[in-house]
């Protein structure tokens, strides 16, 4: 049937779109809120016949403010996670953003990782760390922009890094007013806030096999995009390619479409038996996946 067809080409094409681009979640807000972006993408690296995570972490701070830190972590639970955690003095010119990358045991304040605790074959880099003041904004208002890449990261053994997973589970988490005596990648860390959601923590969820770059080179930083929050991304698990179902979403909009396209093509058929002059024209115009030119076709390029 046609609107078969139309259906395996639209999710062929879907599928195809998803794959090809990184993943991005955002939590934007005020000065008294939570305010971070986080773009991925997994690159299949031939050499090592493993997959890199490259990672764009960007945490904005409001009125200059030097105080607390934003987190982001891999993993459903801070056991185990491996966290990306941000602070530093968005004023000071010659102190870039500290990315101290720690992991937890239980519920414990987490430690600092040393490479020797990596596993074999799994490195950490992070590549850049910088504040920016972006345009427009309001005064005093700064971004941390922290590029890094986790090698072989899905040797990482308590958390699900894998390049097909169709969503990824993550953590965040940030604490809006602890002072640092000093900035150091081991510095103490007071606990977060302690309500979910809009509160101090919460989890996200990414659909990392849409973000597999198979290119020949490695490719350039995951991209924040402007005004936009979720791509492949969500509050609670995924399905469908990394698209949440539910009314309003592209997969709702899609079966939609699909349903009133089957509507007036039926009319259009029952209209057209109805007047023996237009018969032939609907045989060969309107029913095409039946033509003895399309099974023709099909057949050569089967072959």
């Amino acid at each position: 049937m046609g609107w078969l067809r139309i259906l395996a080409v639209a999710g062929l094409s879907l599928a195809s779109l998803a794959r090809s681009e990184p993943v991005q979640y955002c939590r934007r807000g005020g000065p008294s809120e939570i305010d971070f972006c986080l773009g991925a993408l997994m690159y299949s690296n031939m050499s090592t016949s493993s997959h890199d995570l490259f990672l764009t972490f960007t945490v904005t701070r409001h009125s200059g403010s030097a105080l607390g830190w934003t987190a982001v972590g891999a993993g459903n639970r801070m056991n185990g996670a491996l966290m990306f955690i941000v602070y530093g003095d968005p004023l000071s010119p010659t102190n870039p953003p500290i990315v101290s990358i720690r992991t937890s045991t239980s519920h414990s304040r987490p430690t600092l990782l040393n490479r020797s605790d990596l596993p074999p074959g799994m490195d950490l880099r992070v590549i850049s760390s910088l504040w920016t003041a972006p345009s427009p904004t309001p005064p005093n208002t700064h971004t941390a922009t922290i590029h890094l890449i986790c090698y072989s990261c899905a040797l990482w053994p308590t958390a699900d890094l894998s390049p097909l997973s169709p969503s990824q589970p993550w953590i965040w988490a940030w604490n809006p007013s602890q002072p640092f005596d000093v900035y150091t990648f081991d510095a103490h860390l007071a606990m977060h806030k302690h309500h979910a959601g809009a509160g101090g923590w919460g989890n996200f969820y990414l659909d990392m096999r849409r973000a597999v770059s198979t290119a020949r080179y490695p490719p350039s930083w995951p991209p924040v995009r402007p005004r936009v929050d979720r791509l492949g991304a969500a509050d609670t698990p995924l399905s469908l390619a990394g698209m949440v179902t539910g009314k309003g979403s592209v997969v709702h909009a899609l079966g939609v479409w699909l349903f009133w396209a089957e509507v007036r093509r039926r009319r259009k058929q029952v209209s057209s038996a109805a007047d023996p002059a237009s018969a032939k024209l609907n045989d060969t115009t309107f029913v095409v996946g039946d033509s003895d030119e399309e099974s023709e076709n099909e057949g050569k390029a089967e072959d």
